[in-house]
């Protein structure tokens, strides 16, 4: 029985949507190393005990913590102050503290938070985490390849670049000498 009740608190979209905001606008991205890979020099050192908010984390970190994982050097979470959110929730399924039921519910309420609610949640919040870092690391890489290719190919001089194209026509492309696209 609690373990049903557990699986509808965990289940419950109004739950749901407060625990995920509250990560999402005070969340705390913790990184750590992999036990036993404490003294090794690696390139994620400065991620070994590492913590920052969720709205003020750089991609670039994300990223760079996701690769540290990966390679099986860091791990991390995103962790909130969990006891005001059990605390919520307890006080909206338990309707009366005088019940003989109601420390049942109470642990309900931590299981169903604690093993079902908070791990889908955080695991949501990696992926859109990761969904942004990834979209601003994109949109930098083409940037930087919007620029390598669009600057002056043989120094500041105008060029002209031709294709001779037999069947669908002649087409001409024509850069200034700063590089603009004409």
């Amino acid at each position: 029985a609690l373990h049903i009740l557990a699986e509808r608190v965990a289940e419950n979209p109004e739950y749901r949507n407060r625990l995920r905001d509250e990560l999402s606008a005070h969340g705390m991205v913790r990184a750590s190393v992999i036990k036993g890979k404490e003294s090794e020099k690696t390139k994620y050192e400065m991620y070994y005990k590492f913590e920052e908010l969720v709205p003020k984390i750089p991609s670039h970190r994300v990223l760079a913590i996701r690769r540290g994982t990966r390679e099986n050097v860091l791990t991390y979470t995103v962790d909130i102050e969990k006891e005001k959110l059990i605390e919520g929730i307890g006080a909206q399924v338990i309707k009366e503290r005088s019940s003989i039921f109601a420390t049942h519910l109470e642990r309900a309420v931590r299981d169903g938070f604690e093993r079902l609610l908070e791990p889908s949640i955080q695991n949501e919040l990696k992926s859109v985490l990761r969904d942004r870092a990834e979209a601003e690391a994109i949109k930098v890489f083409e940037e930087n390849l919007r620029t390598l290719l669009l600057a002056p190919p043989a120094g500041p001089i105008g060029v002209i670049g031709m294709d001779p194209g037999l069947r669908t026509g002649c087409k001409v492309a024509v850069v200034d000498e700063t590089g603009k696209f004409l």
